[in-house]
């Protein structure tokens, strides 16, 4: 029988990230999906801001045992870019965390 189980370290194009509960001490995380990200200008005052929203898989097999990412967690990418967590999905038959995020204000990607 075939496995599959790692695929995603092969197929994805995976990173190393940076997370970190709020009050906690950091994690490096290994083999992380980047979905697409989204691009977003919000103008107030004449001033414009410029975000990107993003969405991250952990693998669970990657991080240390008992750690759970929260919401208003930070990532930081292997870039040195700053992301902040606004919702923890523990999805796809509780293998992985979809940890959407949104980046800290001026921190577009390329």
């Amino acid at each position: 029988m075939l496995d599959i189980s790692n695929d995603y370290q092969i197929f994805d194009n995976s990173e190393a990230v940076t997370i970190q509960n709020p009050g906690v001490n950091a994690i490096i995380a290994n083999n992380v999906v980047r979905r697409p990200a989204i691009t977003s200008i919000t103008e107030s005052n004449g001033q414009s801001w410029y975000y990107q929203s993003a969405e991250f898989w952990v693998w669970k097999n990657e991080l240390p045992v008992g750690f759970s990412p929260k919401v208003n967690a930070k990532i930081t990418d292997n870039l040195g870019r700053i992301y902040n967590v606004d919702s923890c999905d523990d999805g796809a038959f509780r293998t992985r965390w979809v940890l959407k995020a949104t980046s800290q204000a001026g921190q577009l990607g390329d």
